[in-house]
């Protein structure tokens, strides 16, 4: 079989979805199997990179020409898994963009209230329901709603957030901004719960303690929960705040992957609320 042939044969053979076949060939000048051991070693370790390559086999063959022997190396790399985007560079102000990761049109805001539907997109429209990501620098609050006038679903954001969809607000949902330097008052004056995750459903706005809640509508029903700054809110699978309980200081959108568990709630403690 001719080097190129050879090639094609070993290149077309991959059998995994999570590698990648490597073919390297050179000339040596010997064919003493022990200083070609040495050889092959030397290559396979930059073969895939900085991650080791496995299932290694090589072959070699003596040339009649005087150039010395031909060596083939052919190897599996782990194939490497896609970085998350990183936004280049630092924001000044808060920003959002038309897509997730930081992509597309930024806009950048300054202090105060803004109506998206009155800021106009560079190539036609406006910002009303246009914001994918955002990025917030370091003392900064961003608020985002959903409706006119600080109305509908809200979020505030203190740092990066790629992707809006895993926020109340949404994704694409965006028609108010609130940008202050530190905290904002606010966006709700007490924790929210919610029957499904990510927010949806019906919600019950808990400013106090509710001991037991069998009986009711809610009791084993809340999935996800909204947590304002400077609140802590105890969910309790048994009544009177009796254990297990997720101690939580933030939103959680999707309670099954805390101890208490999704639609296992059946007491609600308030440990903390602001001062």
């Amino acid at each position: 079989m001719s080097l190129s042939a050879l090639a094609i044969a070993l290149l077309t053979s991959a059998q995994a979805d999570d590698k990648v076949d490597v073919l390297q060939e050179w000339i040596e000048p010997t064919c003493d199997q022990a200083a070609l051991a040495v050889a092959v070693t030397a290559h396979t370790t930059s073969m895939c990179g900085a991650q080791r390559a496995t299932d290694v086999t090589w072959q070699y063959q003596p040339e009649t020409s005087p150039l010395g022997c031909h060596v083939w190396v052919h190897a599996w790399c782990p194939e490497a898994k896609p970085q998350p985007y990183q936004a280049p560079g630092a924001v000044n102000a808060p920003t959002l963009f038309a897509d997730n990761d930081f992509k597309g049109t930024a806009l950048v805001l300054d202090g105060g209230p803004h109506e998206l539907v009155t800021i106009p997109v560079r190539d036609g429209g406006n910002w009303r329901q246009k914001v994918g990501s955002v990025r917030v620098p370091a003392g900064w609050t961003l608020r985002l709603c959903s409706e006119s006038g600080a109305a509908g679903r809200c979020s505030d954001f203190v740092g990066d957030n790629p992707h809006l969809q895993d926020s109340y607000v949404n994704n694409d949902a965006a028609a108010y901004a609130l940008v202050g330097r530190g905290p904002l008052p606010p966006a709700y004056a007490c924790p929210r719960v919610f029957e499904n995750d990510g927010f949806g459903g019906k919600y019950l706005d808990v400013c106090n303690d509710i001991a037991d809640l069998t009986g009711g509508q809610w009791n084993d029903t809340i999935s996800s929960i909204l947590v304002p700054a400077g609140w802590t809110v105890d969910l309790c699978a048994n009544a009177q705040g009796a254990a297990p309980c997720a101690t939580l200081i933030g939103d959680a959108r999707a309670l099954g992957s805390t101890i208490v568990g999704a639609d296992k709630a059946t007491s609600i403690v308030i440990k903390a609320r602001p001062k």
